[in-house]
């Protein structure tokens, strides 16, 4: 993501609607987040917590106003967030977070004497 000055640009906040989904194998986010360009985009997870941070050029030129949006989400403690993904495609980000091997569930093998 670009560390240019935006202070003098023009900023409008988006609010794009975010879908959670949980399965046996973790959590899937799906955000829409049309216009949103590649290096508009920023993505981190921090002890337990999942940052969102795009951008959204609202014209051309590098003085042009752009929208935001600013997400944070606090996410179960059995999130691996080393093995999280995330692809952006037509416009609709999708973040893949597993659950840790440690947090699914295991056949547990008996003994007998």
């Amino acid at each position: 993501m670009s560390t240019e000055n935006t202070q003098d640009r023009a900023r409008y906040v988006m609010r794009p609607p975010v879908d959670v989904f949980e399965s046996e194998d973790g959590l899937r986010l799906v955000v829409d987040l049309p216009g949103v360009p590649k290096d508009g985009l920023e993505l981190n997870f921090d002890q337990g917590l999942l940052g969102l941070v795009a951008r959204r050029p609202l014209g051309e030129g590098d003085d042009a106003p752009f929208a935001e949006f600013r997400r944070r989400f606090e996410l179960p403690r059995w999130i691996d967030g080393d093995k999280s993904t995330a692809r952006l495609e037509a416009g609709v980000l999708t973040v893949e977070l597993p659950k840790a091997d440690a947090a699914r569930p295991r056949q547990i093998q008996v003994s007998f004497d």
